[in-house]
């Protein structure tokens, strides 16, 4: 289930009974940043991280929920010149 921030902020009982069925992931500006779950599954998580020896993303990029196993995550690389924090960069020149 997706919930928008505002919904999760008017609707946190929906959401908290919504997390114990499956998580409930909470978008902001339309992206997806959050996810709320029971801690009964967050524990099972964390058990298969451990005992796999995954990160704790592999993990959840397994879980079988259509909701979220279908996100394709398409994250740029980052260019040497995307910011500048250096006095002597060239930007500063």
């Amino acid at each position: 289930m997706y919930m928008t921030s505002q919904e999760f902020n008017h609707n946190l009982a929906k959401a908290k009974r919504e997390s114990l069925i499956d998580p409930v992931i909470i978008t902001d500006r339309g992206e997806p940043k959050h996810v709320l779950m029971s801690f009964e599954r967050f524990e099972r998580v964390l058990e298969k991280q451990q005992k796999e020896k995954k990160s704790a993303l592999d993990v959840f990029m397994n879980l079988q929920h259509a909701d979220v196993a279908d996100i394709d995550l398409e994250i740029p690389p980052r260019s040497a010149t995307s910011f500048c924090v250096s006095s002597r960069c060239s930007r500063h020149a």
